[in-house]
C-alpha cells in the first residue's frame, strides 16, 4: 500500500513538471542558485584559503597526526561532493 502510494506521489510530481507546473522542489532551486552565486565570489575563495591555513597551523600542536589530516580530507570530501550536485544547473559554461 505505502509503495502505490508513494508512485502515485512521484506520478503527480512528474506530472507537474511535465506540465509546466512548477515543481515542488523550488526552494532547492532558490537555494542552489544562491549557493553556486556565493561560492564563485572571492570572499569564499579567501574563506577557503584562511581555513587551509589554519589548519596547516594547527599541524604542529597535534602532532601532525591521523586525526588532524582527517579533519582536512573529511571536510573537503563533504564540500565537494555538496558542491557537485549544486554546481552543474548553475554554472557558467
Amino acid at each position: 500500500m505505502e509503495l502505490s502510494r508513494a508512485l502515485c506521489g512521484w506520478a503527480l510530481m512528474l506530472n507537474r513538471v511535465y506540465n509546466g507546473l512548477p515543481a515542488r522542489a523550488e526552494w532547492f532551486d532558490a537555494f542552489a542558485r544562491k549557493a553556486a552565486t556565493l561560492c564563485g565570489k572571492p570572499v569564499a575563495f579567501l574563506a577557503a584559503v584562511i581555513t587551509v591555513v589554519m589548519w596547516a597551523c594547527t599541524g604542529p600542536l597535534f602532532g601532525f597526526s591521523d586525526t588532524w589530516q582527517l579533519v582536512i580530507n573529511t571536510g573537503t570530501t563533504i564540500v565537494t561532493f555538496l558542491m557537485v550536485f549544486l554546481n552543474p544547473k548553475y554554472a557558467e559554461p
